[in-house]
């Protein structure tokens, strides 16, 4: 599922995999449009939104899917920019504009409490991402004259630019970069930059440094994010004259897809990129796909489709997801949590932990010394 903001009313909807779109649901008399710049929760349930609809000036709010509850998290400032919600759910990253020039990164606990700032001086820091395993931010930096991409411990410690190039600030980066967005897997960072002429999507190897452009597209092609499992990034495209829609397009820069028919911008795609707090390394995409395990240790988290999961030959730690999955662990000592859905959990010849969830689960043992619980 993918949230966007609608540009022309403005406020936050939701596509949905048939195509139909709804408007974010929120709790009656409460944070209602104008909303934007959407981030999701780990769990699919709820998002956090920017809005001035709140009566407190510029607020993030967050709300659950089914409008039960909508809450104001900042309701004593209101010069809030937006913020990121941690891979574990605990934290939100959020901006806070300091004055007209100065934008400040913060962070506090999901429910508003325990507000921290964690970037100081005269430097300027928006649109933080978090790491798959909650460890670091990305974010665009202006400081000394030019914006790049920068990596900053969850802490506020070990802050280090990891791109280069002339850039004005993080508006106008010129060869500069802006908006990160980190990948489901942490090998690469996506961002956006005009140093090819033209504002392109790139990717980044955090590790390396290394830069490879994806797009090579007309107009101007902002705010990327990583759809599913990592194959395809969503992104923001304006063309000459007309208003922007969402595009999708695959890593090698081929199979450009449009998403959306109505204004839209600032896409922000559910993904789930943690099992059970660590990492994963094989991922769902939100289509019923057939996920497999390598001969290593793998964590395996299956999307919101129905998907068919075959871990490997290592110890394996596999998630499902909101679909119907069918999960056959291997020969490791394996452990399968079936998660949201009707899940078929199979034990293989190690010895494994099979653990239904909140659906009508059907649970099977192997030849090992399984323990399972429904």
């Amino acid at each position: 599922m993918l949230a966007f903001t609608r540009v022309d009313v403005p406020k936050v909807v939701l596509l949905h995999a048939d195509g139909s779109l709804t408007d974010l649901p929120v709790a009656a008399g409460s944070c209602a449009n104008p909303n934007y710049e959407p981030q999701w929760f780990p769990n699919r349930k709820q998002l956090i939104y920017l809005t001035n609809g709140c009566g407190t000036g510029w607020d993030v709010a967050v709300t659950r899917l089914d409008a039960t509850r909508t809450v104001d998290l900042t309701p004593e400032d209101n010069n809030q920019l937006g913020g990121v919600v941690s891979p574990d759910g605990s934290q939100i990253v959020f901006m806070k504009e300091e004055d007209v020039r100065h934008t400040h990164l913060w962070s506090m606990r999901t429910d508003g409490t325990d507000q921290r700032q964690l970037t100081f001086g005269p430097a300027s820091e928006r649109y933080p991402s978090f790491s798959p395993d909650g460890r670091w931010l990305a974010m665009g930096r202006w400081v000394g004259g030019g914006c790049q991409v920068w990596l900053m411990a969850t802490d506020g410690t070990r802050l280090h630019r990891v791109t280069s190039g002339k850039a004005k600030n993080c508006v106008t980066s010129d060869e500069g970069a802006a908006g990160p967005e980190w990948s489901p897997t942490g090998r690469r960072i996506a961002f956006e930059s005009r140093r090819s002429g033209r504002w392109q999507i790139h990717l980044l190897n955090p590790i390396t440094k290394r830069v490879r452009q994806v797009t090579d597209l007309p107009g101007q092609n902002l705010s990327p994010t990583w759809l599913g499992g990592g194959r395809r990034i969503a992104f923001e495209r304006w063309q000459a004259g007309g208003q922007p829609h969402l595009y999708s397009i695959r890593l090698d820069g081929t199979g450009v897809h449009r998403l959306t028919t109505v204004p839209s911008g600032q896409p922000a795609a559910w993904r789930r990129t943690q099992c059970r707090g660590r990492p994963g390394t094989v991922f769902g995409d939100g289509a019923s796909n057939v996920l497999r395990g390598t001969h290593g240790d793998d964590v395996i988290v299956a999307g919101s489709g129905d998907d068919r999961v075959a871990s490997g030959a290592g110890d394996d730690l596999v998630c499902g997801g909101g679909g119907e999955d069918r999960i056959i662990t291997g020969t490791g000592a394996d452990s399968a949590f079936g998660e949201a859905g009707t899940d078929w959990l199979s034990g293989g010849p190690g010895s494994d932990l099979l653990v239904g969830g909140p659906g009508r689960d059907w649970l099977r043992g192997g030849p090992g010394a399984d323990h399972l619980e429904d």
